[in-house]
């Protein structure tokens, strides 16, 4: 297998996981309110950016990681903005 390629895979591989220790812990603690909503809507934006380059090039393992990428994103996303309604609704109540 070519170097290169081999070096692409790795790299998918790695950021595609680097998300699951983060959803973890949200799910086991429900807590984030030290994560910044800010920094993970950039991630978001840059991983669209990243899927549709993958499709223009019919990258299957980027669009698949990618993807996966994505989900986790907006899982995260969901979380941090759930939190800080449910957050916002016990002060209001």
């Amino acid at each position: 297998m070519d170097k290169v390629l081999l070096l692409g895979y790795f790299a998918t591989i790695i950021n595609t996981i680097f998300l699951l220790p983060q959803i973890y812990k949200i799910y086991i603690t429900n807590h984030t309110e030290s994560l910044s909503l800010n920094m993970y809507c950039l991630y978001l934006i840059g991983g669209i950016l990243w899927l549709l380059y993958a499709i223009l090039i019919n990258n299957y393992p980027l669009i698949i990681s990618t993807g996966i990428s994505i989900i986790l994103s907006v899982y995260i996303i969901c979380k941090i903005t759930d939190n800080k309604n449910n957050k916002n609704n016990k002060i209001n109540s």
